[in-house]
């Protein structure tokens, strides 16, 4: 069996574990002994709404902007309707105290109809700001050429069938399967400038869950931005748990997705009752935890080049194949790996997962803090 790693001694002194209102505190007034690395500009490309990971996202990301770890110098909203999502992105960044921050709209990502959901939209508030034109995100990637160091992404990978040393664009993943043309491009263009990638998938995620409640009771209390996200889960997760209670697997999102998996997602669920499926959504919604596919990427855009880095992350190498003959020396970074279960071989994190989600969740809570309306 593959244990799951556990994360370094804080480089500072050599012994002692670092813990995560240690790292916030770095991040917020970082010291003399220890300096702050060069602030990072980034570009978020997002399809916000879809889940509820793209918006916690933001609220994670728009707080370390204004400490000014990272600077965001643009939010792009992709996938059909990008005028709604966009919005949503900038109501988003003007309730969390940075209408500075530009987003415009990007592209529809494919000409097929989007099942829409009443969770993706619906507490978004009116807009104070502007939505930038598409020929702003040209400008901004223009200004940054031969300047890219580092990509961040979700999943969107699978390993070459004759050597899983070697990845590829997979066409099972839903926004690549939009148009593969374009995502060969992307993963082209990321291979051939020599950029240093990262892509992080779904385990750590799952591993490094986040309780709903650091939304919840900032939601009761009015804050707009955590009452979106938290109502927008309570309904996503009712429309999952829905599908998979489909006693016919045609009927499920996919015919895996069962109530076993369902509740196997909820690790205080399983360790409450062990072996058993839910009979009701409402017996198994208090032990929900968020699955925060989009912040686990964004805090490696972040935390790269801190000290602390490799106490939270431990990328696993890989290298890019986008086609049979063509092999590239530029290192991609897998964050979590799947392992066996026939083999009785677990997941791989490549995270501390209790640190990550502790991270996480503690700058969750002070970005809402900070920002609640009085």
């Amino acid at each position: 069996m593959t244990p799951p790693r556990c994360h370094t001694l804080d480089p500072k002194n050599g012994t002692t574990p670092i813990s995560a209102e240690e790292i916030v505190r770095r991040l917020e007034n970082p010291g003399s002994s220890s300096p702050r690395p060069e602030r990072k500009k980034i570009i978020i490309f997002t399809d916000i709404g879809r889940h509820i990971d793209d918006a916690t996202l933001l609220v994670l990301i728009t707080y370390l902007h204004k400490i000014q770890v990272v600077e965001v110098l643009l939010i792009v909203a992709n996938v059909t309707p990008t005028e709604r999502r966009a919005k949503a992105a900038k109501f988003i960044c003007e309730n969390m105290g940075v209408p500075d921050v530009r987003v415009a709209t990007g592209s529809n990502g494919t000409d097929r109809s989007i099942e829409l959901h009443s969770h993706e939209f619906s507490g978004v508030e009116s807009i104070q700001g502007t939505i930038e034109e598409r020929h702003k995100i040209i400008e901004i990637l223009e200004a940054l050429r031969k300047k890219e160091e580092q990509c961040a992404m979700i999943g969107a990978w699978a390993e070459h069938q004759e050597d899983p040393n070697i990845l590829q664009p997979s066409a099972k993943a839903q926004n690549n399967s939009y148009d593969n043309e374009a995502t060969n491009r992307v993963y082209s263009w990321l291979s051939q400038n020599r950029i240093t990638t990262y892509t992080a998938t779904r385990v750590p995620a799952i591993q490094a869950a986040v309780p709903a409640e650091v939304l919840k009771q900032p939601a009761a209390r009015g804050h707009p931005v955590a009452k979106y996200i938290a109502e927008a889960f309570e309904k996503q997760e009712y429309r999952v748990y829905t599908q998979s209670a489909e006693p016919d697997p045609h009927d499920r999102y996919m015919e895996h997705m069962d109530l076993k998996w369902y509740a196997e997602r909820a690790t205080r669920y399983v360790e409450a009752f062990p072996n058993k499926e839910p009979e009701s959504f409402e017996e198994i919604r208090p032990y929900l935890d968020m699955t925060l596919y989009d912040p686990v990427a964004g805090l490696i855009c972040a935390l790269s080049g801190h000290p602390f880095f490799n106490q939270v992350f431990q990328p696993h190498g890989k290298q890019i194949s986008l086609g049979p003959q063509e092999k590239t020396k530029v290192v991609h970074y897998i964050i979590g790996r799947s392992g066996d279960k026939a083999n009785n071989v677990e997941d791989v994190p490549d995270v501390n997962p209790k640190l990550l989600r502790d991270v996480m969740e503690l700058l969750i809570r002070k970005a809402l803090e900070q920002t609640m309306p009085e």
